[in-house]
């Protein structure tokens, strides 16, 4: 039975969203660049850590997780 007022699957993304990802489509560079910088520097400062890391899937997140802990 889904959370009242939490819908169990369906599309979250608002307008300010969709531009984004509309405006940087229309540039070349979709790898690493301004975004994915802000990006990393704005998680490292919510988690108090002194570094963020962008990744491109939950696995290879696991897989970075796994590296730095020595498995």
């Amino acid at each position: 039975m889904p959370i009242s007022g939490v819908p169990p699957a369906g599309s979250v993304h608002d307008e300010g969203e969709i531009d984004a990802v509309v405006d940087l489509m229309r540039t070349s560079n979709l790898a690493i660049g301004a975004k994915v910088t802000e990006f990393e520097e704005r998680m490292a400062v919510l988690l108090a850590k002194r570094f963020g890391v962008m990744v491109n899937s939950g696995s290879s997140a696991l897989r970075l997780a796994i590296d730095l802990i020595g498995c």
